[in-house]
């Protein structure tokens, strides 16, 4: 508002869902994203961390990408690479044990580096059971960063 700096931002995120069986679906998902910008407002650059994106954040669904074993929006930059392999397995109608882990990096300059060391990684699990009350889940998480980390989610995403 009121800037006279212009900007774009490119973004992709591609996500496979494979049922093996009843009970157990395969998920995959990558994604990236660039901005043209070397002045890029910072709620418009990309963020990376956390479990969910809470509903006063969901119109920056295209900027902010969940990420296991860091903390809430933990990384910012211009750039950003991810890719991430799960499973969720279901135990009867009401319990589901999700398993997930994660590679990425944010960035100021782009670069794709393919490289171990540029990725940050994490993994986690998530226990979720359907209630009457709603749906309750609870995420344990780890990462490259050293931090173990947990979350509680109870009721409906909005």
């Amino acid at each position: 508002l009121g800037s006279e700096n212009s900007f774009s931002r490119h973004f992709v995120d591609v996500k496979v869902y494979a049922p093996i069986s009843q009970r157990v679906t395969l998920f995959s998902e990558i994604a990236g994203g660039t901005s043209t910008s070397d002045d890029l407002p910072p709620q418009y650059q990309f963020t990376i961390g956390g479990v969910d994106t809470p509903a006063l954040l969901i119109d920056r669904e295209s900027t902010r990408i969940s990420f296991l074993g860091l903390r809430h929006q933990q990384l910012l930059g211009y750039h950003f690479q991810f890719v991430q392999v799960g499973t969720q397995l279901q135990f009867g109608s009401n319990v589901m044990l999700l398993l997930r882990a994660n590679a990425g990096n944010t960035s100021d300059e782009w670069d794709i580096d393919l490289s171990r060391n540029s990725f940050k990684t994490g993994a986690g699990a998530t226990l979720g059971l359907i209630t009457p009350f709603g749906p309750i889940e609870v995420t344990g998480s780890y990462g490259s960063a050293g931090d173990l980390l947990g979350y509680l989610n109870v009721g409906m995403k909005f």
